[in-house]
């Protein structure tokens, strides 16, 4: 039987933690999303963050506006209590709205007939809905999979259905299904890449999100094309106008470690210790990270990917900000967990990591 549950996080909490806040410490280190949520509470707290936030806030827009030669920020907000729009003006704007709302769902042929139940991974929750059911679960990523080997224990069989070039080797339990995948859609299942057809009660996308910023004005010279925001500089920067910037874009990364590096890094462009190139240079910068993705096999969709290249982009960040590099170990620990669900993927969240010191760790298993 399966340890994992989606309700835990997939990185354990030694990597996870800002680097000048560690987590609590606790006896395991794949941690429940409410232990995260906590952390971040305390971090607020710490940092006395909640002075500086207007809750109930929406904004509207956000257009860029020349004010005596420089550049200046008109920000619409709406007060939700009241419904009163408002107009703030910046000097400087952060876009930190994450991509994690936006589901990206597939263009199956055929998906209107489909008589069953068509969901999305962020409409997933517990596994309890898909008991007995004929579950056909579309994408291979960490999601696709974490949330098959959940459902399992419940579910009568899930077909999990993927592009891999080859079925991947770990062991998954007896219920669940490696399928190629899915072409079209007929009423009582699916057509797979094959031909083969496979009968399914339910169908669960577990295909990823897309960017979307409805609020940014046109002006703003933002677009996402093919799921890549253009035109950035390091994934970060807004290159038409330098004092808008974007954190948290790139995935498969330590999120918050990346959200501080992104941060300290912006925030040395403005008071000028880090020059940032011309606009030409930043271009051609951005033309060429993405054609270094494409000449390695990756879509374009992928423009934000980064996991084992995030190491290379946190030392650029970190020598250009004139900040510590991110410690050794938080490599050898990601690299390790990473290694350890391609061979163990039912158990990885029951193993917990210690800190030894700045350069090592030891791993124990803790009762499955």
């Amino acid at each position: 039987m399966s340890s994992i549950t989606t309700s835990q996080t997939n990185l354990p909490k030694e990597v996870m933690q800002f680097l000048d806040f560690p987590f609590p410490e606790c006896d395991k280190s794949f941690l429940h999303h409410s232990d995260v949520c906590r952390y971040l509470k305390k971090y607020a707290e710490k940092n006395r963050l909640r002075d500086h936030i207007q809750f109930f806030k929406k904004v509207k827009e956000v257009r860029p506006e020349n004010g005596n030669g420089a550049i200046k920020w008109l920000v619409k907000v709406v007060d939700l209590p009241s419904g009163e729009l408002h107009d703030h003006i910046f000097d400087y704007v952060m876009v930190c709205t994450g991509h994690y709302s936006e589901p990206r769902n597939p263009v199956i042929p055929g998906i209107e007939s489909f008589r069953g139940i068509v969901m999305h991974s962020h409409e997933y929750r517990i596994p309890d809905p898909f008991r007995n059911k004929r579950l056909a679960v579309l994408g291979a990523s960490t999601s696709g999979v974490d949330i098959s080997i959940e459902v399992s224990s419940v579910a009568k069989e899930v077909f999990l259905c993927h592009r891999l070039p080859h079925k991947m080797k770990f062991e998954l339990p007896d219920n669940v299904k490696q399928l190629p995948s899915i072409v079209s859609a007929f009423e009582g299942g699916f057509v797979l890449e094959d031909g083969r057809k496979c009968e399914a009660d339910m169908v669960l996308f577990c295909t990823g999100y897309q960017y979307n910023f409805p609020f940014l004005s046109s002006d703003c010279k933002i677009q996402v094309i093919d799921n890549r925001v253009v035109p950035l500089y390091k994934h970060i920067i807004n290159i038409e106008y330098p004092t808008m910037c974007f954190i948290g874009l790139p995935f498969i990364v330590l999120p918050f470690v990346m959200f501080d590096y992104q941060v300290q890094f912006f925030i040395k462009t403005l008071d000028l210790p880090v020059i940032l190139p011309s606009k030409e240079e930043m271009e051609k910068d951005s033309a060429e990270d993405l054609k270094k993705r494409i000449d390695l096999g990756m879509p374009s969709r992928y423009a934000h990917k980064l996991d084992y290249m995030q190491w290379e982009y946190f030392e650029y960040l970190a020598k250009s900000a004139d900040i510590p590099k991110p410690p050794v170990l938080l490599r050898k620990i990601y690299e390790d967990v990473r290694k350890t669900i391609k061979t163990d993927v039912m158990n990885f969240k029951t193993y917990r990591y210690e800190i030894v010191d700045n350069a090592n760790f030891r791993k124990f298993q803790l009762c499955s």
